[in-house]
């Protein structure tokens, strides 16, 4: 057995002014700022463990609580809220199993399944901003973390002692997403912002997405100097909308990849390489 275990504490200080300066006549006046002025902070404890129960066989296990807070207090002399102040206090419990089997010196496959949270931020709860012509993006505090669990399975295969070739497939739930969507301020789903009739959104925890895709990874050492390395993602995803229904998300990234050709001798080290996505 190889046991970690550790404590983490974590403390964020925000303050947000908000201010126009008229170039020409070097005027300066407050506006509303983006953020409020805030306290985030964040206590946890952990501990993981990596079990080699056979030659061939590897187990690992991890387990983490986490403590999270976050203290606003917002000026509302120049927009009006139905409060000055708002807090979080929740706590999350995640963890993780995975398997490692190296059948030889030339074949590994791996199984994992974790879970994880994201914690909300002071961006997540607290700003105001005209996201949009027409809307106004403003403080939500009953947010609550969204949880993740996660699926992946890795296989590499070495053929030779020059060629290397590596596959994984995963798997991500997202669920109690925090979403942009529309929200109502003292009753109202639509306010006057500077001069304009917006409507009002908010984050929410508000939909369920997930994430899926898998990634190829080529290694290839053409002779002692030279050697080729590739490696391609392609990932699909979807998340709940207002309506009900699925659309594609729009935080996952196209195909992507890299690949590159490098010459190492002596002193001199050369590489040409090319990123690209689709």
């Amino acid at each position: 057995h190889e046991i970690y275990y550790g404590i983490e504490g974590i403390f964020n200080q925000v303050e947000s002014r908000g201010e126009s300066w008229n170039i020409a006549s070097l005027e300066r006046t407050s506006l509303q700022s983006r953020y409020p002025d805030s306290d985030w902070y964040s206590a946890a404890i952990y501990v993981s463990d990596k079990y080699n129960f056979s030659s061939k066989w590897i187990l690992h296990t991890a387990a983490r609580f986490n403590w999270y807070g976050l203290n606003s207090s917002f000026d509302t002399s120049l927009f009006s809220l139905p409060f000055n102040e708002a807090s979080l206090n929740h706590s999350a419990l995640n963890g993780s199993i995975g398997l490692v089997h190296q059948a030889s010196s030339n074949f590994t496959q791996s199984f994992n399944f974790s879970t994880g949270f994201r914690a909300p931020n002071v961006d997540d709860m607290g700003k105001i901003f005209d996201s949009e012509p027409s809307a106004i993006v403003v403080p939500n505090p009953d947010l609550e973390e969204e949880y993740a669990f996660n699926f992946d399975y890795k296989v590499e295969k070495r053929f030779a002692d020059n060629f290397q070739l590596g596959v994984v497939f995963f798997y991500t739930f997202l669920e109690n997403a925090m979403v942009r969507r529309d929200y109502r301020l003292n009753g109202q789903d639509s306010i006057v912002y500077e001069g304009e009739l917006s409507q009002v959104q908010a984050i929410q925890n508000a939909a369920s997405a997930y994430v899926y895709g898998s990634q190829l990874e080529v290694n290839w050492r053409l002779n002692t100097s030279l050697t080729l390395r590739s490696q391609i993602n392609y990932q699909k995803g979807e998340e709940e909308m207002d309506n009900g229904e699925s659309s594609p998300s729009r935080h996952v990234a196209p195909l992507f990849g890299s690949s590159s050709i490098s010459y190492e001798k002596g002193k001199i080290q050369l590489m040409f390489f090319a990123n690209y996505n689709g």
